[in-house]
């Protein structure tokens, strides 16, 4: 049995229809009113925005704006509804955007996943910050560049984030997932807590050496966001940025101190980081890089200066998208940080990806079909397997090309028992928008959305969106979807493959560092798919499941720079390092631009980094281990008095840090491969 409903985004509709027992994200907080989203409006509606009493906006950056007329803006909507926004469902919270939002088309917003009330600062206004600063913002040693880190578990007391006075060079720390704080009057942040480095400088004195008590104290991580994830030895966040911008107390002969290099953080919320999909985290990200720009003009000020160069780590990704810089976080993203470069060097410092070799991407193409003998019109069943036991959900995306329409396309789900849970036939996938799918009466199993998306050129780009419940259910009443081979067939494919390539690409679901949810990767289980990770040759015409083409999915826009991971005394690219396309028509998007060593050596996996209690270190692997890496070589080019290097590329950025590659280098790569997964040189 097959039930159509309203039209939300195809996550935001599962979380909070068919899929809000299942998710997390959705669940997390059922009984708030306030709902997370990002839009993108014209600047004359900002007044108008901040003047609705039902919408909140968080601290915005003031800076300079390209002359498109549009702003991407991060927003909070009190929904009407006193059940609580999950509780409420779709067709309210739509009845809601109508109301508030006033006829936006769904292209220009995307809604996000609900915020604890108890994060609220109900009396939040953004120019108390100024009063704040002047009273405890400005530091003894007058900062040459800020380094930015977006990260979980911030071990913001950690001894290796002081200066050589002993004192904290943490300048600004927004803790967005923790409580409201009920002693302050004067909030400076919309959701959670801001630190100040006076504050964290007090609490460090306080504790006296006592940092379980003095994280208890604060409360970073209290409340329906908590994580606990600094209860633990070490975290992703911990490790990141003692990476970056770190200073331990025992240095290496000839490395220099980082008096002159100021710290800015901002502690995403649990959910964001374990949602590994993306969808909760356009709010947060968005508020986190305003935030950022906003607080590194302020302390550029406050020590007399119009600006300051601003290096940004964010080592978070996903695997799905567009992947050609039209998502609608990774566009927001690149405007401000192409804004902020018209004023100050600005880096935005980025991992590759951890999927060369997960399975997570397959491509339908005519040479591919003809290949197998098979035809447009025979078309491809695309083998997605779910893993039992998994208990989140499991996202598969089909992209089709650009200017491509469904039109006579036919599309049919069959399960592992070979039963069809879903058959639209040419003509009905223009109509439909979300699918319900579900067995008899029983409760829906997943949902099945079909989309309109914005393009690089302009022209609408079509994708397919399948939500699967987790395989395990946590409680008799919720549905669950059968593990084994699901099959998506895909025929009468003529008019589209005209077109190009039909992208499939399944969204990363893994347990992350610090978190147990009982996660389980579904993967491409497809035959044809094969060849030794050690000798990574380009696939042969027949395969569907592809290596190259595995690049985070946030990170294919022309203002970050992408970093892979190598395994060190080697050279060669850790075997899960994503990779670009090998043959792209534009080298400066989705490429990877340089790689840093992610593994210490072939017998040592991992690298060393902070841990959450000071002395204490921990090793962890992956190229969110490398993008840190470059991150501090980026920013020591603006710390030797010299102001601004004069080459502004990034070998000149990482001067005598930068190696080439030479040409025929890497074993079993030809230059355009070592291109796609390496980049053009390595950081020593």
């Amino acid at each position: 049995m097959i039930r159509e409903t309203f039209e939300l985004g195809a996550y935001a509709r599962w979380i909070y229809g068919s899929g809000r027992q299942q998710s997390f994200a959705g669940s997390c907080a059922a009984a708030s009113r306030l709902v997370s989203l990002m839009a993108r409006r014209p600047r004359a509606d900002i007044a108008r925005i901040m003047a609705a009493p039902a919408l909140l906006t968080p601290t915005l950056w003031q800076g300079e704006r390209d002359g498109d007329g549009f702003v991407d803006l991060p927003l909070l909507m009190r929904t009407a509804s006193h059940q609580g926004c999950v509780t409420a469902g779709p067709a309210a919270i739509a009845a809601d955007l109508r109301s508030v939002l006033g006829g936006w088309r769904q292209a220009e917003f995307r809604i996000n996943t609900p915020v604890p009330e108890s994060s609220l600062n109900a009396g939040f206004c953004p120019t108390r910050i100024e009063k704040r600063l002047c009273l405890g913002g400005r530091r003894r040693a007058r900062p040459a560049a800020i380094m930015a880190v977006i990260d979980d578990g911030i071990a913001f007391a950690h001894r290796d984030l002081q200066g050589s006075d002993g004192r904290s060079r943490l300048a600004c720390l927004w803790l967005q997932g923790a409580d409201a704080s009920c002693e302050e009057t004067e909030h400076t942040v919309l959701v959670g807590r801001e630190l100040l480095g006076a504050d964290i400088q007090a609490s460090i004195d306080s504790a006296a050496g006592d940092e379980d008590r003095l994280y208890a104290a604060i409360g970073s991580e209290r409340g329906v966001f908590s994580g606990g994830t600094t209860r633990r030895f070490g975290t992703h966040g911990s490790h990141v940025l003692g990476t970056a911008g770190g200073q331990p107390q025992s240095r290496k002969g000839g490395e220099r101190a980082l008096d002159d290099l100021a710290l800015i953080a901002v502690q995403l919320p649990a959910p964001t980081t374990i949602d590994t999909t993306g969808l909760g985290k356009d709010f947060f990200v968005l508020s986190a890089f305003h935030y950022i720009f906003d607080r590194a003009d302020r302390l550029a000020r406050l020590h007399g200066l119009a600006s300051l160069p601003l290096v940004i780590n964010f080592s978070y990704g996903f695997s799905g998208g567009p992947h050609d810089g039209t998502d609608l976080l990774e566009r927001a993203i690149n405007a401000l940080v192409k804004d902020r470069n018209k004023l100050a060097p600005t880096h935005l410092v980025m991992p590759a990806g951890n999927d060369f070799e997960s399975r997570l991407f397959g491509e339908i193409s005519t040479e591919m079909l003809r290949a197998r003998s098979l035809n447009e019109t025979a078309g491809f069943a695309v083998p997605w397997r779910l893993q039992p036991a998994d208990r989140t959900p499991n996202y598969l995306e089909i992209w089709l090309p650009e200017g491509a329409d469904f039109g006579k396309m036919n599309l049919a789900l069959r399960d592992p028992a070979g039963r069809i849970v879903l058959d639209q036939r040419p003509g009905s996938l223009r109509a439909s928008r979300h699918v319900d799918l579900a067995i008899g009466t029983s409760a829906p199993f997943g949902q099945v959305s079909f989309e309109i998306c914005p393009s690089r050129t302009g022209t609408a780009r079509r994708r397919i969106v399948i939500a699967l419940a987790p395989t395990a259910k946590d409680h008799p009443a919720h549905a669950a979807a059968a593990s084994g081979l699901w099959r998506l067939e895909l025929t009468k494919l003529t008019g589209i493959l005209a077109c190009g390539p039909i992208a499939c690409r399944i969204q990363r679901d893994i347990n992350p560092f610090g978190y147990a949810v009982g996660a389980r990767q579904s993967y491409f289980d497809d035959p044809a798919h094969g060849g030794d990770p050690r000798r990574p040759s380009r696939t042969g015409p027949g395969a569907f499941v592809q290596r190259y083409g595995t690049i985070n999915g946030l990170a294919t826009h022309d203002e970050v720079t992408v970093v892979g991971g190598y395994v060190g005394e080697t050279l060669r690219p850790a075997f899960y390092s994503s990779a670009a396309e090998v043959a792209m028509p534009e080298m400066a998007l989705a490429g990877v631009h340089c790689v840093a060593r992610s593994e210490t050596n072939p017998a040592v996996l991992g690298v060393i980094g902070a841990g959450t209690r000071s002395g204490s270190v921990f090793r962890l692997s992956g190229t969110s281990t490398a993008a840190p890496q470059v991150a501090r070589a980026m920013a020591s080019a603006y710390l030797d008095g010299g102001g601004a290097p004069k080459d502004g590329s990034l070998p000149g950025l990482l001067n005598s840090h930068w190696r080439p590659f030479v040409g025929g280098s890497i074993p079993d790569y030809d230059d355009d491969q070592a291109r796609a997964r390496l980049g053009a040189g390595y950081l020593v």
